[in-house]
């Protein structure tokens, strides 16, 4: 309801004439960096990619997916640059991520949580508001270097939030135009 109306025209105005009811839960995105460079943390990782003058590169779930959405975010945030390599979806993009092809990956939690900590994967940060309780060692984005920083891009349930019709017709009014600007300026479209 956020990012969608800001990626493509759709038949109807969500803000208009949709009704929201509730937001269910949210899932915090996470970003995963590859063991192969030496970033522990986002100050690093990020020191690594001003380096790299828009040569490193990164993965995601496919052209305007959320988790191309948040690494867009935090590169403009930066003010940064990285190459974009959109894979089909979730799992060939962290599979590119393990091989050594990409050097990080922005995106669900249950894609790399189980390789965190392996070989070839680190989570160095949780795009939420706060820690997860799965990865309480990470810290956010936020901790880290942006305050107010924030990627609850997928609305799925796996942490509760509940709210009422007011909060989430707020948070829609007020994340909608966020999105519709990183979109344009990121130049970002649906394939």
């Amino acid at each position: 309801m956020v990012m969608l109306p800001a990626l493509t025209r759709l038949p109807f105005d969500t803000m208009r004439d949709l009704v929201p009811i509730t937001i269910m839960g949210a899932n915090p995105q996470v970003l995963a960096v590859s063991t192969r460079i030496n970033t522990p943390d986002l100050a690093s990782f990020l020191a690594y990619l001003r380096a790299q003058q828009g040569q490193a590169a990164y993965s995601s779930g496919g052209n305007g997916a959320s988790n191309h959405l948040a690494m867009a975010f935090l590169l403009q945030r930066a003010g940064l640059e990285a190459t974009h390599v959109p894979y089909r979806d979730g799992a060939p993009a962290v599979a590119g991520l393990l091989a050594g092809d990409v050097v990080a990956y922005f995106g669900n939690p249950s894609d790399v949580i189980g390789h965190h900590g392996g070989p070839a994967i680190r989570v160095i940060a949780v795009a939420g508001l706060e820690r997860m309780p799965a990865l309480p060692a990470v810290p956010s984005v936020a901790e880290q270097s942006f305050p107010g920083f924030r990627a609850n891009l997928e609305r799925l349930g796996t942490l509760p939030v509940c709210s009422s019709p007011p909060q989430m017709a707020a948070a829609i009014a007020s994340e909608g135009p966020l999105w519709a600007e990183l979109v344009r300026n990121a130049r970002i479209s649906i394939d």
